[in-house]
C-alpha cells in the first residue's frame, strides 16, 4: 500500500522506495513468507536462514529499523523511572551493614 510507504518519509534518504515496494510484493507474494512469518523479527530471521538479505535489501533496512526503534517510548521512561527509584531507596536505606 504506497500510503503506508509514505509513512516512512521522514527516513527517505534511506531507503529507495521503488525497491522497497518491489521487494515487499515479492516478499509477500510468497505463501511460505506469508505462513512462517507473522513478525518482522522472524521475517528477518526467514530472510537471513535462507541467505536472502542481499536479494531484499531495502526490505532488510526497513526490517532492522522496526526491530531497532523501541515500540513504545513510555516502557522506555517508566525503566528510566523505576530506576530512579530504585536509586533513591537505596541511598536512603539505613542499614547496620552500610556503616
Amino acid at each position: 500500500d504506497d500510503t503506508k510507504l509514505q509513512s516512512l518519509s521522514k527516513y527517505a534518504r534511506y531507503f529507495d522506495f521503488a525497491r522497497l515496494k518491489a521487494d515487499l510484493i515479492g516478499l509477500y507474494s510468497s505463501q511460505m513468507v506469508r505462513d512462517e512469518c507473522k513478525s518482522p523479527r522472524q521475517l528477518l530471521s526467514f530472510l537471513a536462514q535462507n541467505d536472502l538479505m542481499q536479494t531484499v535489501p531495502e526490505a532488510t533496512k526497513l526490517l532492522q529499523l522496526v526491530l531497532t526503534i523501541p515500540a513504545k517510548r513510555g516502557s522506555i521512561e517508566r525503566s528510566f523511572s523505576a530506576l530512579k527509584r530504585l536509586k533513591t531507596y537505596n541511598r536512603n536505606r539505613t542499614d547496620k551493614d552500610d556503616f
